[in-house]
């Protein structure tokens, strides 16, 4: 009995099984396999959507930004020791395949790049840019390519001098934010760009540059119609400057991160359709700071400064009721 039942148990799979279970076993391997496939492929685009990639290139970094449901790209090219690429190796690696499509770029930083002749025209071949930082000697005629860029709205200059043609970006017509970074004298056109239509805020950056230089910057601003916020970072005083905002009817926003005296709080007092005012500075004398009452369309003020000025900042308050008061030391 013992006997049959080994033979039983070990009885061999009938032909017919044989030849029905591997096709079995191959068409579900291959059913796994393509399954895995579509789901590789759909994670893909949908990680594209959402702006989740980073490809490093040898010299330059093109890192992702998660902005709402479409892929957005900052584009980087900051380099160390001998990794400096030209534009046309960096685009050398766009036509290879590692870099977004066109229409998802959103911003480059070309301001430390050897720049050939290709760079423009490609810049203009992204219709989703917004952002482009520069060196000030790439600012040339051909800069009109960009003005049919529909989303075209923020530039960033780094280390303009006499010979910067600033004038040129009058062909740029939906540019709303301009940054000068460490001017080194400036040339006399770039009053001209008041006449920019929605030209709306400016950043300056002077930590590498003279107290003359930055002078003659912001006196240049004189009058400009359209100018709304106004942002400074310096290391010198800046009441010459900041007397020209006063003549800016449209500006409502300043922040200022520099040395301020006496004299600078007495222009800025003078800037009466200010709504909003932040000032960062080592110290603040309470007694200057009192000048600021007089600015009673203000309704945030920010103080970020060491110094016993609280008394100063209850007597802000009681003279603008309608303006929230911060003070951090």
């Amino acid at each position: 009995m013992s006997n049959n039942a080994i033979r039983l148990t070990q009885a061999p799979i009938a032909p017919s099984a044989r030849r029905f279970g591997v096709p079995v076993k191959l068409l579900f391997r291959a059913g796994v396999t393509l399954f895995l496939i579509v789901v590789a492929v759909m994670a893909a685009d949908w990680f594209q959507r959402r702006g989740v990639w980073s490809v490093v290139m040898a010299g330059g970094t093109v890192s992702s930004i998660r902005r709402a449901d479409s892929l957005k790209y900052g584009v980087s090219n900051a380099t160390s020791g001998d990794l400096n690429p030209t534009i046309s190796e960096l685009f050398e690696d766009v036509r290879n395949g590692w870099f977004p499509p066109d229409d998802c770029v959103f911003g480059v930083n070309l301001s430390h790049a050897a720049v050939g002749q290709e760079c423009l025209p490609r810049m203009a071949s992204m219709p989703s840019l917004e952002f482009l930082a520069l060196d000030a000697r790439q600012i040339g005629p051909e800069l009109a390519q960009l003005g049919r860029l529909p989303n075209f709205r923020q530039l960033k200059v780094h280390g303009p001098d006499e010979q910067t043609l600033f004038r040129n970006l009058l062909t740029l017509p939906h540019l709303e934010q301009l940054q000068i970074v460490n001017p080194r004298g400036i040339a006399r056109d770039f009053a001209e760009l008041g006449r920019h239509p929605v030209l709306r805020q400016l950043e300056f950056e002077a930590l590498d540059s003279t107290a003359d230089d930055w002078a003659r910057l912001l006196e240049q601003c004189h009058d400009w119609p359209h100018l709304e916020i106004v942002l400074i970072r310096s290391q010198f005083s800046l009441s010459p400057g900041l007397q020209a905002l006063q003549s800016c009817p449209s500006l409502t926003t300043l922040e200022l991160s520099a040395p301020l005296c006496h004299r600078d709080l007495a222009a800025i007092a003078e800037i009466r359709q200010l709504t909003k005012l932040v000032l960062n500075a080592k110290k603040l004398q309470g007694t200057d700071l009192l000048q600021l009452g007089s600015l009673s369309k203000m309704r945030t003020l920010k103080i970020y400064s060491h110094g016993d000025h609280e008394s100063a900042l209850e007597e802000l308050r009681r003279l603008l009721p309608n303006c929230e008061i911060d003070s951090t030391p």
